[in-house]
């Protein structure tokens, strides 16, 4: 049996779609599709229910789930078994989208250099979907904002920057005064970053504290982004300053706000124990130092 196989199948039980699991995987979904139709003739049974652009496991296949996952678990730590420092195998590494551009460079050059053997998969995703993915096992370790709530006691998060809040304007202010803040957001559209996330929940805090009410242009999860729509000159906002943000100052003008109340904890979320530890120590290790509030 082809443990590629087994991968698709698991990956559309918990995805509920053939077409998503295909866009995952790097695959069509018409080739994904011929993956379960050769497992279901294998095991002499249907394993998944097709409802138009849905797919739902069987009963046969939530039987056959956990063990498939053990498999394939066991797959991916094959080569460390030869390793006695548990520095090879794969890494499955969930990144938010703004460590993708200020802490994932840094960390893939440490590793090539230090654990040549070891293999990143990079899963790009919210904090709140990745928190979900390391919880499930679908990750092996997080880059995200740190989990507004008490983790369970299988977790672990290790602090590495605090990203300060900064208001971010196409045109600079004339100091950084709290004043003179609040009358640049009140004064153009707000994009505002969204405050359901996680991360956006501190920029919605700073504008309560101070009693703002701006005129919202849009709600978006998605700092990169929101920093995108201030270089077209379409508004202001309230953002962490995460590292990537400073290459490029020429086209919009930062402030920042250095009351570390409104900073941003980032930082790495795994379970407390596994056979990927050895791993993940080492991608703590590329993390640090953190950087600090000037």
């Amino acid at each position: 049996m082809d443990t590629d196989f087994l991968r698709s199948l698991v990956l559309v039980a918990e995805k509920g779609s053939i077409a998503e699991a295909a866009r995952i995987d790097h695959m069509t979904p018409a080739a994904v599709g011929q993956r379960i139709a050769a497992l279901e003739r294998q095991m002499g049974c249907v394993l998944l229910d097709r409802m138009g652009h849905r797919a739902k496991p069987t009963q046969a296949c939530l039987n056959l789930l956990p063990r498939a996952r053990q498999i394939l678990e066991d797959v991916s730590l094959l080569a460390s078994d030869l390793d006695d420092q548990g520095l090879s195998g794969q890494l499955n590494f969930g990144v938010i989208s703004t460590a993708m551009s200020g802490y994932l460079p840094k960390v893939m050059r440490d590793l090539r250099q230090q654990a040549p053997d070891i293999h990143l998969t990079i899963s790009p995703g919210t904090s709140r979907a990745l928190y979900e993915d390391v919880q499930t096992r679908d990750i092996d370790v997080a880059l995200l904002v740190e989990p507004p709530f008490a983790l369970s006691k299988a977790l672990q998060f290790f602090p590495i920057a605090l990203e300060p809040l900064c208001h971010i304007s196409p045109e600079p202010l004339k100091d950084a005064s709290e004043k003179t803040i609040a009358r640049s957001i009140m004064s153009s559209s707000y994009i505002c970053y969204d405050r359901q996330s996680w991360g956006g929940r501190i920029a919605a805090q700073y504008l309560n504290d101070f009693g703002l009410m701006p005129d919202i242009l849009c709600d978006l999860d998605g700092p990169d982004s929101i920093l995108h729509m201030v270089r077209e000159g379409m508004g202001t906002s309230l953002l962490p300053l995460w590292p990537g943000v400073m290459l490029d100052t020429s086209d919009f003008h930062v402030t920042i706000i250095r009351n570390v109340r409104y900073a941003r904890p980032v930082g790495l979320l795994s379970t407390r124990v596994g056979e990927k530890t050895p791993m993940i120590n080492l991608l703590q290790q590329s993390l640090m130092p953190a950087p600090k509030l000037r």
